[in-house]
């Protein structure tokens, strides 16, 4: 079967400070025809009527075509934390005393996608709401981030971008570079010596 090199395809991605990765192959194409198939046939008259308007609100209101989202997918994807081998942050201690000092935590996830529907569907109602987006150029791609002021420990800045087909969001523009930097540099988790070891005879292609 095919699902080896699917896997890697995914894992090329993956920034050299990874600690945890999922990765697969679903069917999130088949999951908006799915959910529309069990409305019709579960749902009362109404609710199939109400959910029908809901959807055409979503594009109406906020420019997202939930049918069009579900088509762009293809399937891969995966789900990764990091944490970082040079930046820490302070965990405040319960009982009074000195920070905890930790890697400095950040999530990434990746969808396979054929354009960049599923990245216009996040942006679009970012723009209606009029939430400032700062836009970052890494080589010849754009991500897209929120800074958003909450109390934690850790930066949390929302960030996505689309690189060589692949939807990228993170909790930090700097999370999404890094996946960017590891495809296009071929450095990230998969050039690191642990990984080669735990992969060894695997094809890599």
């Amino acid at each position: 079967g095919g699902g080896a090199p699917q896997e890697l395809g995914c894992a090329a991605f993956l920034p050299a400070d990874t600690v945890y990765a999922d990765c697969g192959n679903g069917e999130l194409k088949r999951l908006g025809k799915l959910v529309r198939a069990g409305v019709n046939e579960l749902a009362t008259p109404a609710g199939v009527t109400n959910f029908n308007k809901g959807v055409s609100n979503l594009a109406t209101n906020m420019g997202v075509d939930l049918d069009k989202v579900f088509e762009s997918m293809k399937g891969e994807g995966f789900l990764t934390f990091q944490l970082s081998k040079t930046a820490t942050v302070d965990i405040p201690s319960s009982g009074g005393g000195a920070p905890l000092k930790i890697p400095q935590p950040s999530l990434l996830i990746g969808l396979a996608v054929t354009d960049d529907t599923l990245m216009n569907a996040v942006a679009a109602p970012l723009k209606r709401i009029n939430m400032p987006m700062v836009e970052m150029p890494v080589d010849s791609i754009v991500i897209r981030s929120l800074n958003l002021p909450l109390p934690l420990p850790f930066p949390l800045a929302p960030a996505f971008a689309v690189c060589s087909n692949m939807f990228l969001f993170g909790s930090s523009p700097q999370v999404v570079t890094d996946a960017i930097k590891a495809f296009q540099g071929k450095n990230g988790l998969t050039a690191t010596p642990e990984f080669k070891k735990a992969f060894a005879g695997l094809p890599t292609t």
